[in-house]
């Protein structure tokens, strides 16, 4: 789901060339190499939707994949290797000639099954051949 709004945002590093409001992943990178972030500071925008944009409320604060800056500001978003199709592994087809991962910093699909899904839980974390990237 992408979230849009006519809410005042802000990105952190604007001056480095990120779009107005625009954060994350999904964006070019600014011209420090790093994706944009929602400024922390901000009562108004201080949350990343999975959308991109900055916000408050539950839809960029509370939803898989948004990130709230003023609870983390020192969170920076790693460079994507998995797949939007939850698949993972070396069974996969690789990102960047790397093997595809699944994403740290969801909330419900962190760890790589022996199956190659990305998911949440004893059969996805816990099993043999099982890989939890939040702790790598």
């Amino acid at each position: 789901m992408n979230i849009q709004t006519n809410q005042s945002i802000i990105v952190k590093n604007k001056s480095n060339g990120a779009p107005d409001g625009q954060c994350g992943r999904d964006i070019p990178k600014l011209d420090n190499g790093e994706y944009a972030i929602c400024n922390p500071d901000d009562k108004n925008g201080h949350c990343c939707s999975n959308g991109g944009y900055c916000g408050t409320g539950k839809e960029f604060c509370d939803c898989e994949e948004c990130i709230d800056f003023k609870k983390q500001s020192n969170f920076h978003f790693k460079s994507k290797r998995w797949h939007d199709d939850g698949k993972c592994g070396e069974k996969t087809p690789k990102i960047d000639n790397q093997m595809a991962l699944c994403n740290p910093d969801s909330k419900t699909a962190y760890c790589c099954s022996a199956a190659s899904y990305c998911g949440s839980g004893a059969e996805f974390c816990e099993c043999k051949g099982c890989i939890n990237y939040k702790e790598s």
